[in-house]
């Protein structure tokens, strides 16, 4: 299942942001993933968005399983830790961009690096064939350390490939690679009555 809506295209389609958040994180895996002494529950990255994604979102569902937070801190950790091990190497030299754009419709996540690409289009038919095949994502080892779990996250359940289009289409989102791999985009649609307020950054009904 691949996104309908190409990188180029997402900035013509989305107009002026409410706010855009950029930051550079070492690709230092053990940096990235250390215990926060905080929050001994999360990781020292996730810890800060769990919060900065909270306060924009609350606890606002979308779709039945999951709040909009909890999913757009999920694919965020998944595109970076992809980038950092698989891209950079784990090299404490070397740095993962991150993006986020915020519109009144839309939330955007842009993650790059300037390491090794792979041909995604290939890995992610491999995949959804794969877990056709095994009939779950809990079955298909090896699958999610090859750049493309953020397709298959959550709620997944016993559905075959069924559960990566059910996943898309129940968060309204959509999921890509550019650039040869190197960077990765996702963008999640806000439900149906509400939108990202520019007056208070907050998700609000409409």
């Amino acid at each position: 299942m691949r996104s309908e809506v190409s990188y180029d295209q997402l900035s013509d389609m989305m107009g002026e942001p409410v706010a855009l958040m950029g930051e550079k994180v070492s690709a230092d895996l053990f940096r990235l993933y250390r215990r926060n002494h905080d929050d001994s529950n999360l990781p020292v990255h996730e810890s800060g968005i769990v919060d900065l994604y909270g306060g924009i979102f609350g606890n606002a569902m979308i779709g039945k399983h999951n709040t909009i937070a909890k999913h757009l801190v999920s694919a965020e950790m998944e595109m970076v830790r992809n980038a950092a091990e698989h891209g950079q190497g784990g090299d404490p030299n070397r740095r993962v961009d991150i993006s986020r754009s915020f519109y009144p419709d839309y939330a955007l996540i842009v993650v790059n690096h300037d390491g090794e690409g792979f041909d995604y289009n290939r890995i992610i038919e491999e995949d959804e064939r794969a877990i056709v095949e095994k009939k779950s994502v809990e079955n298909a080892r090896g699958l999610t350390s090859r750049g493309t779990g953020v397709l298959r996250q959550s709620s997944f359940k016993e559905e075959g490939g069924e559960g990566i289009k059910r996943l898309i289409c129940d968060l309204n989102g959509d999921f890509d690679y550019a650039d040869g791999g190197k960077t990765a985009f996702y963008f999640l649609r806000m439900p149906e009555g509400y939108k990202i307020s520019s007056e208070h950054f907050r998700l609000v009904r409409i």
